[in-house]
């Protein structure tokens, strides 16, 4: 099921990607997710502690910030590329800043994982085919993109830690952040925006239902199995992300580009277990 979930969160990335307008396919699949979490939120107790709001409010603030990287990244880069970084980039940076500032230190398979992720991120950027004028926009998007993952992780584990249990959290925010990023839509794009989401409703519940039903599979996974085998499953996503992108986008799959899709795979997998 977990490598399910990896599939699917490539594919509604890949939906992202080849749309016109990357801010309104994000409202889509965003917004989707958030009306079919609205239906289920009815049979779960609304929570009653201010800790509980409070981290829902900066893990929503966080999502929308993502929400819209996300969606100007792939705007100026390929999925081939921007994926991998987004998705490498922000267990690299957590990793990074625990040794640079907390004073964690690992063992050397982690180190081999660091190595792996810098080595492969650096290809992507700059050697993986696009041309020289076009690198360094999608790069530096992805790379705000991944920095935004690393803060919605730390923010969402704890949210999942409360007592009100993880479950309740993901409902919650998922509600929340369609709402969110449907005023975002709104605001950036007017009432031709909100227009456009509106006539693809049915293609917003079915995006929003993979992104939704992907991210509480791997939140029940967690309680089912070792957590560094679940992490490591869902990062296969980077490699169905590189297949998806030259399958079905059309993308140029340069050698560099394969290697590098699966070297950050690699590289997580070593950090997360």
């Amino acid at each position: 099921m977990v490598l399910g979930t990896a599939i699917t969160h490539a594919s509604w990335n890949a939906f992202v990607k080849a749309r016109d307008d990357r801010l309104v396919a994000m409202a889509l699949v965003v917004g989707g997710g958030g009306v079919l979490s609205a239906l289920v939120l009815p049979f779960w107790p609304v929570p009653s502690d201010p800790t509980f709001w409070t981290l829902m409010a900066a893990a929503v603030a966080v999502h929308t910030v993502y929400n819209y990287f996300l969606g100007v990244a792939y705007t100026h880069g390929d999925l081939g590329q921007v994926y991998p970084i987004a998705r490498g980039g922000g267990p690299l940076l957590v990793t990074i800043v625990s040794v640079a500032f907390l004073g964690v230190t690992f063992e050397a398979p982690i180190y081999v994982g660091l190595a792996l992720l810098i080595g492969s991120i650096m290809a992507l950027a700059f050697w993986s085919g696009a041309e020289h004028g076009a690198r360094l926009k999608p790069f530096i998007y992805a790379v705000i993109t991944a920095s935004l993952i690393a803060a919605y992780t730390l923010v969402d584990a704890a949210g999942a830690r409360l007592d009100t249990g993880p479950h309740v959290f993901v409902l919650w925010l998922c509600f929340l952040d369609g709402v969110a990023f449907m005023l975002v839509c709104g605001l950036l794009r007017g009432r031709a925006g909100l227009e456009a989401v509106v006539a693809d409703w049915r293609l917003g519940l079915a995006a929003g239902g993979i992104a939704v039903g992907g991210y509480w599979i791997v939140i029940w996974a967690y309680t089912q199995a070792p957590v560094p085998l679940v992490a490591a499953l869902r990062e296969t996503s980077v490699i169905f992300a590189a297949l998806i992108a030259t399958l079905f986008l059309g993308e140029r799959m340069t050698r560099v580009k394969a290697y590098a899709a699966i070297g950050v795979a690699a590289g997580i997998i070593l950090l997360r277990v």
